[in-house]
C-alpha cells in the first residue's frame, strides 16, 4: 500500500459559492519570521518509523536531513553524502559524509548515526506493524536486511546486513541485487540518522516529541500534540542556518478543508495543505494558489486479472479482449469533465505519470506519448473486442467496481460506468468505508477496482515493480514475462538500454495486456499567503520550508 496516497486522495470536489477576496495581510514593514501551515489530518510521533503518509512527512522532512534528498526535477542529490563510489558489479555503495554536520544540541553527525537509523527501523518494524513506513525501501535491496528483519535482531546483533559504518565519516551499503537507481532511494526518511541515545529500541515511540530531542535539519521540536499543533524553531547549529530566515513553523491540525479554507482566509493561518479544489479554481486571489509541478501521482483501475475475488463474474478478467475493452471503452475526457478540476487534471494514457524521469534523458511519460499512447478512448475498438470475446447485448458482460467513499472517487465511478454502459458493459458500484476498502483490495476481494498511487522514489521502477509476482501488495496479476522483462530493466547499468526495457515492460503491461486501465493524473492545489516567498518541492510531494522568506 502507497501510504501517501491514504491523504492526497481525500480531495473531495464540492461547489462552494463564496465572494470573499483573498486576506493579504497589509504589510507594515517588519518581515515576519513565522510562518502557520495546516495539515489536513493527524500526523504521527516525530519517530521516522511511523512516518508513511504525506501529513506526517510535511513535519519530518523539516526536521531531517539525510544523506541525498529530491530536488524539483525528480533527481536525488546529495545533501549530508560528500562522495559516492559504486563498485565495477554495482552492488557496494561506499559514501563519505560531509564533516560539518551537526545535531541541533551540538554534536557531530557521524557515519554511526546513519547505520544506527537504518538498523533501528529493521528492528522497530515488528513493533510498528503495519505503520511502519516505506521497510521495503531497505529489506528489498540491502543484503541481510530481510533476514534481520524476519528473525527480530537487535540492533547490536545486525552483523550480517549490509549497511555498515566503517569510520565516522564512511559508510558502507552492500546490497543483495544490482539497482541503478538507488540513490534514489536513500533520499527517502527510512535511510534518515538517528541517535542511539534517543531513539531507543524500545516500544515507546513518543521520543522525538519532546523539546530535548535533537535534529539534524533546518527546524527542531519545540512542542508536539498531534491532535492539535506541532511547533518547530530554527535549528542553529543546521549547517545552512545562515540562509534559514523562518525562526518558527506551527503546524495546525485542520481536517475539514472548509476550515482551513476560512483559517486562511482571516489570516489564522499563512498554507492550507488541504483544500478544495473547486474552491481554489473559483478563488478570487490566484496569487494565493500554490501547487507542485509536476506532481507525481496517477488515477487508475486496477483489474483483479488472477480472479481471486468471490465473484464468479471475476473469470472473463483473465481474458486480455475484456481488459484492452474496458480501457478502451473509459472515456477519459468525459471523467476529466466530471470532475471539473480544471488544468490541475491530466488524462493519463499509460501507467506513469508526468513527473518520473526516463534514465535515458526527459520525462519518462512524456517520451512514451511521443511514440504511442497505450490507453485511448475508441468505442467501437471495445465494441469489436466484446463481440470477439463473446459478449453482446444478448449476454452483456456484468462486473462489480469497487471504491472508498467520496465526492472525488464517486464523480470518476459514476462517468466511468456511464463510458463502460456505452460499450454493453453493466458494471454495478460498490462503496465502502476507506480502512475496510483497502484490507479488501489488499486481500483481492474485487473485480475492478480504485486505485492510486504517488511516487515512493524518483524511478520507472517504483510504478512498475508494483506488478510484479513477488511483490505485489495486491496479489491481482501473475505474468512470468513481464517479470523478466523488468527484472532484465533493473539489472542493466546502461541508462540508454535500461530506458528501452522499462519502456518495454510498460507497454507489454498497459498496451498489450492492460492489466491496469489508466485514467488520469492530477497536482494537489494550495493556498499560500502572497507576502511568503513558496516554498522549494519534489514531484514525490515533498515540500522544504527552510528556504521560505516573508517578502512583506
Amino acid at each position: 500500500m502507497k501510504k501517501l496516497m491514504k491523504v492526497l486522495l481525500s480531495l473531495i470536489l464540492l461547489v462552494v459559492a463564496f465572494g470573499c477576496q483573498a486576506s493579504k495581510e497589509p504589510s507594515t514593514g517588519e518581515k515576519k519570521t513565522e510562518i502557520n501551515v495546516a495539515l489536513g489530518g493527524k500526523p504521527s510521533d516525530m519517530d521516522p518509523v511511523l512516518c508513511g503518509d504525506a501529513i506526517s512527512n510535511y513535519v519530518q522532512v523539516q526536521l531531517y536531513e539525510g544523506l541525498y534528498r529530491y530536488q524539483k526535477d525528480g533527481s536525488a542529490t546529495k545533501r549530508l553524502a560528500k562522495e559516492t563510489v559504486v563498485s565495477d558489479d554495482g552492488l557496494t555503495y561506499t559514501i563519505t559524509i560531509v564533516d560539518d554536520a551537526l545535531w541541533s544540541d551540538g554534536q557531530p553527525v557521524t557515519a554511526h548515526d546513519f547505520e544506527y537509523g537504518v538498523k533501528r527501523i529493521l528492528h522497530m518494524a515488528n513493533t510498528a506493524g503495519s505503520d511502519a513506513s516505506y521497510m521495503q525501501l531497505i529489506t528489498d535491496y540491502v543484503a541481510g536486511a530481510q533476514e534481520a528483519r524476519d528473525q527480530d535482531l537487535s540492533v547490536a546483533q545486525m552483523n550480517d546486513v549490509g549497511y555498515k559504518a566503517l569510520d565516522d565519516h564512511t559508510i558502507q551499503i552492500t546490497l543483495k541485487k544490482v539497482t541503478p537507481y538507488y540513490e534514489q532511494l536513500l533520499a527517502n526518511g527510512v535511510y534518515y540518522p538517528a541517535r542511539a541515545d534517543f531513539a531507543l529500541e524500545t516500544g515507546d515511540m513518543t521520543w522525538g516529541n519532546s523539546a530535548d530531542c535533537p535534529y539534524n535539519g533546518p527546524f527542531k521540536v519545540q512542542s508536539v500534540d498531534t491532535d492539535s499543533q506541532i511547533v518547530l524553531v530554527k535549528n542553529d547549529q543546521y549547517r545552512f542556518a545562515s540562509d534559514v530566515e523562518l525562526t518558527k513553523v506551527t503546524f495546525k491540525v485542520m481536517e475539514d478543508m472548509e476550515a482551513q479554507f476560512a483559517a486562511f482566509q482571516t489570516g489564522e493561518i499563512d498554507f492550507a495543505t488541504s483544500v478544495n479544489t473547486e474552491t481554489v479554481l473559483t478563488y478570487e486571489n490566484q496569487d494565493a494558489v500554490w501547487s507542485i509541478d509536476p506532481f507525481i501521482v496517477n488515477y487508475y483501475v486496477m483489474i483483479n486479472a488472477k480472479n481471486t475475488s468471490e465473484s464468479v463474474n471475476g473469470e472473463a478478467l483473465k481474458d486480455v479482449r475484456v481488459r484492452q475493452a474496458l480501457s478502451y471503452a473509459a472515456d477519459r475526457q468525459a471523467i476529466l469533465k466530471a470532475a471539473g478540476a480544471g488544468d490541475y487534471y491530466y488524462e493519463l494514457n499509460g501507467f506513469l505519470p508526468k513527473g518520473i524521469p526516463d534514465p535515458a534523458g526527459g520525462d519518462f511519460r512524456e517520451n512514451a506519448d511521443k511514440e504511442e499512447k497505450y490507453a485511448t478512448y475508441d468505442l467501437e475498438k471495445a465494441k469489436q473486442l466484446l463481440k470477439e470475446a463473446g459478449y453482446d447485448e444478448s449476454h452483456p458482460l456484468k462486473l462489480e467496481y469497487y471504491y472508498n467513499q467520496s465526492t472525488m472517487h464517486n464523480t470518476a465511478a459514476e462517468s466511468i460506468q456511464a463510458s463502460w454502459k456505452l460499450a454493453g458493459i453493466d458494471v454495478q458500484l460498490r462503496t465502502n468505508d476507506v480502512s475496510t476498502f483497502f484490507s479488501e483490495r489488499a486481500s483481492g476481494k474485487f473485480e475492478l477496482a480504485r486505485h492510486a498511487m504517488s511516487a515512493d522514489y524518483n524511478d520507472p521502477n517504483a510504478y512498475l515493480d508494483m506488478y510484479l509476482t513477488v511483490t505485489q501488495t495486491t496479489p491481482a496479476v501473475s505474468d512470468a514475462h513481464y517479470d523478466e522483462l523488468l527484472a532484465r530493466a533493473n539489472s542493466e547499468m546502461d541508462p540508454v538500454k535500461r530506458s528501452e526495457l522499462l519502456h518495454e515492460a510498460e507497454h507489454y503491461l498497459i498496451a498489450e495486456q492492460m492489466y491496469v486501465i489508466p485514467l488520469f493524473g492530477y497536482s494537489t492545489p494550495y493556498l499560500l499567503n502572497p507576502n511568503f516567498t513558496a516554498p522549494s518541492s519534489s514531484p514525490d510531494g515533498h515540500v522544504y520550508l527552510s528556504g521560505v522568506s516573508y517578502k512583506g
